[in-house]
This record gives C-alpha cells, structure tokens and sequence, in this order.
C-alpha cells in the first residue's frame, strides 16, 4: 500500500467538494497513475495542508503534491514529469489595466496574496522598499473578493483558481501585461523518510505510468474536463 495525502481542502477548479466528496483533476491524475500501475495499491488520507508536508517530511505519508522548487523538494524523490503546470500571474480589474514595465509601476499600489505565496523577486523591492503595501490573507475568494470592494489594486495568484473565483464573484481580471509570472511545475513526490522499499523503483514505475497518460492524451483530457489547460504561458 502507497499511501497519499490529499489536501482536505478546496481550490477550485484544482479540487472542490462535489457531493461531499472532494474532487479535481489533481487527485483524477493521481489515481489514474495508480490505476496504471496495478502492482502498487494507493491508499487516500485526507488531511489539512500543513498537516500533509508534516507528516510526509517525517515519513508518516509516503507521497503527496508539491512544488519541485518548493520547501519541501530536500524530502522528495519527484515524478519524471509533473502531473500539471501551474501559472501565477499579477492581476488586475479589468477596468483598472495597466501595463508593467518594472516594479516601479507598483508604487502606491495595495498588494495582496496568500500567506504561503513568495512574491516573484523581480517585484519584491517595492515591498522591501515600502513604496507599496503588502497584505496576506487565507483564502483564495479573499483575494478575488478584495479586489471586487477594491481594498486592493493587485492581486498575486494561480490564475485558474483566480479566473474560477472571479466568474463566481462577477468580477473581470485581467493579468498586468509585462508584469513577472511564475511557471510552476505541479509534482507527485515521494518522501525520502517513507518506509517503503525500494522508492527509486517505484518512483521510476509511477513515472512510467505518468509518460503513458501525457502520450495517449489522458492526462490533458483529466484537466480539460475541469477548463484547465496543461501549458502555463506568460
């Protein structure tokens, strides 16, 4: 048995509670490469994020979803491949446009992201410099809705999640042309700590499995059912 940690929380269009059950094309990518890798069973555990990367670190859960560049890749044997790609992009009222040349253009503006994001460093001396304030908060629909009442000028975040909760709230965004975007590749990782035998062969099985779902198309059409394309572009 491999177990997983699924996130027991909502993002949507990535996961979302549907019928009680939480639902997405991240935990479809991660059982469809269990389904294709037959001689490993997967076990789902359910629990809050922070809780999650704990217990990987310590070996408690043998996989979960990260960030290949996050804090957590010294614990993680990662996939070949990642299950998706993800986009963070500076965003704006649709009404508000403005092109973005340098952090300069910043100046004056109201920041907001969430509390576990890092800021692109190519803005982060506006924020060092104190020519802009910036605001963390929890949730993803805070940020959307921030903006909305426009107790923000500018928002940072994944810019699926930032498009479903705007079509939600009413709002349109649009991403600050030229501004800095983030391109972040989504892993399966493996912690180091797990006691399974042998990780280097299943990480090499799994990823196996995971070539096969981008080469039939399967993988692309697991996020094209939730309106989510592979491909982050600037």
């Amino acid at each position: 048995m491999v177990s997983f940690a699924q996130f027991d929380v909502e993002y949507p269009p990535l996961q979302q509670r549907i019928d009680g059950e939480l639902r997405g094309p991240d935990i479809e990518l991660v059982k469809e490469i269990f389904r294709r890798t037959p001689q490993y069973q997967l076990g789902v555990t359910q629990m809050p994020i922070a809780r999650s990367f704990k217990a990987f670190v310590e070996g408690e859960v043998d996989t979960v979803l990260s960030f290949a560049t996050g804090k957590f890749k010294n614990d993680s044997i990662y996939l070949d491949r990642p299950i998706r790609k993800s986009s963070y992009r500076l965003l704006t009222l649709a009404n508000n446009r403005q092109p973005y040349q340098s952090w300069h253009d910043l100046s004056g503006k109201r920041i907001a992201t969430l509390r576990i994001v890092t800021l692109p460093p190519q803005i982060q001396p506006v924020i060092d410099s104190g020519k802009a304030e910036l605001r963390r908060v929890a949730r993803h629909e805070q940020l959307l809705q921030m903006l909305k009442r426009e107790r923000v000028d500018v928002i940072y975040m994944h810019h699926d999640i930032a498009l479903y909760y705007a079509k939600k709230l009413g709002v349109e965004i649009v991403a600050m042309s030229g501004a800095p975007t983030q391109n972040r590749d989504f892993y399966l990782g493996i912690s180091i700590k797990s006691p399974l035998l042998n990780k280097t062969k299943l990480q090499a099985e799994l990823s196996k499995s995971l070539d096969s779902m981008y080469l039939d198309g399967t993988q692309a059409k697991i996020l094209a059912r939730y309106g989510i394309s592979n491909t982050a572009t600037d």
